[in-house]
């Protein structure tokens, strides 16, 4: 939360510099508290005046975390609140650091967006830390490295006579009894000094003779056990998305759009038509606006936000266009029924669980979606809602019910994601390499979503292109979805993997009590082969029993299950062996194809 001042000691731990350091003052430094913490500092938004930027800086590499391989600092530049694309056009403003431990000028070119605003970001996202010591900008050379200003003064004064390791001597020993006295400041001259104490450090000349006195040395010793079991018992860092505010910036209106024909700067401030004042805080607002949208006064916030909730459980908003509550929208079927909702969520604190509960136990969501003749004449749209709609699955939706039914879904929760399966036919431009097919079974929220390779499962069931916020998606059934489901690999991979399932139920304590059960229908007389077909045919009963209550929530009907009977027999006579993995795989593959299995009745 501050530079670096006079007097600040960091504890280190890494094989590069061993031991404890002073710290010069005026440093961005990421390990004074401990090399373990990670994070990030950016600087307040700036104007690009010159074409180079300048760094002074150093990364001190640390032990990787378990599991984890150890992390380079990074600085970058941002320009126009924009991280551009670091290779190969704009490679510069996004600079990785070495893990050497020497502080090195790093010159990186801006040339390019002079005139334009940026801040910039320094990340430390591992064991280690990092330190920058100056930032320049220029259009000449690197900077010069000025003198140590302590070692010039001293050498200039009346320690001059004695020989150079006396004055050395006492430049330690003048910087140590100001360290000790609690006197140390910012003053170039005490840095000067800091440095050469370092130096000593360093070169591992303090070993054998203490610098300081042996009580002091011991307390030191002593601080840095307690801190290295403070930072023993540190955990791992968890990334989760967050926002930190940055400079308050008013931008320029474009002038019909267009980004080359700036026009007067706009300041900050809400929708005018609800709350004209400008923002006047120093940071970007974002508080402020917060607090306007949320104000009492203004009721769009809420009514946009129950509306989605509506849309999500009901397949349609009580305004059918979420995305727009404006004149070229629609307007709501039922606005007394909008207006109470809204109030209804500031009444339970926001809470969207609460709202979601209250959504679905009344008994709108309960209905049916059988029709009714006569009130389909009044409301042949279904607007009013009189029965529930049928609703098809999203792709997401369809491929965690497959990696379900399989066996194969990971539920857990939060990490990393992971790569989308590229097929041989997907090619192009910044083609990432291709994650496994079952994407290693985590739900579909964690699959990348790279916009030049989307999955073509998702693709089928009108996946929206991510180029902007889409509020409804579009629904359409076409024929390239059937034929998706019969040939997509995943689709084929997971049925084979849920009839792997299918063939070891029931479990062993079902399987003694029907054999039980059968012996004492049959009786213990009963012909060996009659009793293994009839155990065979109630298994084959319970199997398929099992696959429509997995499938479809439901038990089947007489007709599904002589279907399904004949099915299985013809299977097994076509393939010659009666316990063929692939007559499973036919049957769960053909109830993956059941319309039912992605429509919502």
């Amino acid at each position: 939360d501050r530079p670096t001042v006079a007097g600040d000691v960091v504890l280190q731990d890494n094989e590069l510099q061993p031991g404890a350091r002073l710290l010069t003052p005026g440093m961005a430094h990421s390990g004074i508290l401990s090399p373990k913490l990670e994070g990030e500092l950016r600087s307040p938004t700036f104007t690009i005046e010159k074409p180079v930027v300048w760094y002074r800086v150093a990364r001190f590499g640390g032990k990787p975390s378990p599991g984890r391989a150890n992390k380079n600092g990074q600085v970058h530049l941002i320009v126009d609140g924009f991280q551009f694309v670091k290779n190969p056009l704009y490679g510069m403003l996004s600079i990785n650091l070495k893990n050497d431990g020497v502080f090195r000028w790093i010159r990186q070119d801006a040339r390019k967006f002079v005139g334009k605003n940026a801040y910039i970001e320094l990340l430390d996202e591992d064991d280690g830390y990092l330190v920058v010591d100056r930032i320049v900008f220029s259009d000449g050379p690197q900077p010069p490295d000025a003198p140590n200003a302590h070692l010039l003064s001293i050498l200039g004064s009346e320690l001059a006579a004695k020989t150079p390791s006396q004055r050395f001597g006492s430049a330690i020993e003048s910087v140590l009894d100001l360290w000790i006295d609690g006197e140390l400041t910012n003053h170039p001259k005490h840095a000067g000094g800091i440095e050469l104490v370092n130096a000593l450090l360093g070169a591992g000349l303090a070993d054998d003779e203490p610098l300081v006195d042996p009580t002091v040395a011991l307390g030191a010793m002593e601080a840095r056990r307690v801190v290295s079991d403070a930072v023993a018992a540190i955990r791992p860092a968890q990334r989760a998305l967050a926002v930190a505010d940055g400079t308050g910036e008013d931008v320029p209106l474009l002038v019909r759009g267009n980004h080359k024909k700036e026009g007067d700067l706009v300041g900050r401030r809400f929708l005018e038509v609800f709350h004209a004042d400008e923002i006047e805080q120093p940071g970007s607002g974002r508080l402020e606006i917060a607090e306007r949208m949320t104000d009492g006064d203004n009721p769009l916030l809420t009514r946009v936000i129950v509306n989605r909730l509506w849309h999500h459980h009901f397949g349609r908003g009580l305004v059918p266009t979420p995305d727009n509550f404006g004149v070229l929208g629609q307007k709501p079927s039922h606005p007394e029924l909008l207006d109470w909702l809204a109030d209804e969520l500031v009444r339970r604190d926001w809470s969207l669980k609460q709202m979601t509960r209250l959504m679905v136990t009344s008994e709108t969501y309960r209905q049916t979606s059988t029709k009714r003749d006569d009130a389909t004449e009044v409301d042949p749209q279904n607007v009013l809602l009189h029965r529930a709609n049928v609703r098809r699955l999203e792709g997401e939706a369809i491929r965690d019910s497959l990696l379900a039914l399989s066996g194969r879904l990971d539920q857990r929760m939060g990490g990393p994601g992971v790569l989308p399966h590229l097929t041989p036919f997907m090619e192009g431009r910044g083609r990432p390499r291709s994650g496994p097919l079952d994407g290693e079974g985590r739900r579909s929220l964690y699959v990348n979503v790279r916009r030049n390779f989307l999955p073509p499962l998702f693709l089928a069931f009108d996946f929206p292109t991510p180029f902007t916020t889409t509020g409804r998606r579009s629904t359409s059934n076409v024929p390239a979805q059937a034929l998706t489901l019969m040939n997509n690999p995943l689709v084929v991979q997971q049925a084979h993997g849920w009839a792997g399932r299918i063939q070891a139920y029931p479990p062993p304590e079902v399987r003694r009590y029907s054999e039980e059960r059968l012996r004492e229908r049959l009786g213990e007389n009963a012909d060996a082969a009659a009793f293994a077909k009839a155990l065979d045919e109630a298994y084959l009963v319970l199997r398929i029993e099992r696959l429509y209550t997995e499938a479809f929530g439901r038990l089947t009907s007489p007709a599904e299950m002589e279907a399904a009977i004949d099915f299985v027999v013809d299977r097994r006579k076509a393939y010659d062996r009666p316990n063929d993995p692939r007559v499973w795989q036919d049957l769960c593959h053909v109830l993956v194809n059941v319309k039912e299995f992605v429509y919502v009745p």
